[in-house]
C-alpha cells in the first residue's frame, strides 16, 4: 500500500547511532527520498545531544536507533528519548538498525516492546533505491502500532460497534426522508 504524500507530515524523526557518519548518511538519504520529512529529521552520534534535542523539541515521535554496545540498554535509551513526546498521550515508536551483524538477543528483547517497528540493516536506510519501499512498509506498521498503543482491542471494538450502530441509524433515518 502506498501512502499519501502528506502521510509523514506530523512525524519528527530522531536518528541516533555511534558508528561514525551513519546517522547523518541515513538522514541525508531519507531527506532526499521522502521530501515530506526533510527538515523534520535530526541525527546524532551522541546520546546527550539526542536527549537535549528531544527534550527541547517535545515532538520526536519516531526514533531510529543503532543496535550497538551502549552503556544502557537500547530500550531504555528509546524510553528516555521518547518520554517528552509521550507526555502528550501519543506513543513514540522506534526502529532499530544494525551496521555489522544482527544481534539476535537485541532483536528478541525489542520484539517484546509494543513500540518496536522493525530491525533492519543500516545499508537499507542508506541506499536510496530501498528507502521509498521501506517507508511505505513502515507507514502501515506505524499506523497500526500507534493505534495499538492508544486503543486496546476492546476499546477499538467498542468504538467500531458504536460507529456502526450510529451509521445504521443515520442511514435508516435518511431512507425515510
Amino acid at each position: 500500500m502506498s501512502f499519501h504524500i502528506n502521510a509523514w507530515e506530523e512525524v519528527e524523526l530522531l536518528i541516533i547511532g555511534k558508528t561514525d557518519l551513519v546517522p547523518m548518511r541515513i538522514e541525508q538519504s531519507i531527506s532526499l527520498n521522502i521530501p515530506t520529512l526533510d527538515g523534520k529529521i535530526a541525527s546524532f552520534e551522541n546520546y546527550n545531544d539526542a536527549f537535549d534535542h528531544s527534550k527541547n523539541s517535545k515532538r520526536v515521535n519516531l526514533i531510529f536507533i543503532e543496535d550497538n554496545d551502549y552503556d544502557a540498554e537500547t530500550i531504555q535509551i528509546v524510553e528516555n528519548l521518547s518520554s517528552h513526546y509521550e507526555k502528550t498521550g501519543f506513543p513514540c515508536l522506534f526502529l532499530c538498525y544494525y551496521t555489522n551483524t544482527p544481534n539476535l538477543n537485541s532483536f528478541k528483547s525489542m520484539t517484546k516492546n509494543r513500540k518496536f517497528i522493525d530491525y533492519i540493516p543500516a545499508s537499507d536506510l542508506i541506499e536510496s533505491d530501498k528507502i521509498k519501499i521501506l517507508f511505505e512498509d513502515f507507514w502501515d506498521v506505524y499506523v497500526d502500532k500507534v493505534k495499538q498503543n492508544i486503543l486496546s482491542d476492546d476499546q477499538e471494538q467498542s468504538f467500531r460497534s458504536f460507529l456502526n450502530v450510529n451509521t445504521s441509524e443515520e442511514l435508516t433515518r435518511l431512507e425515510r426522508t
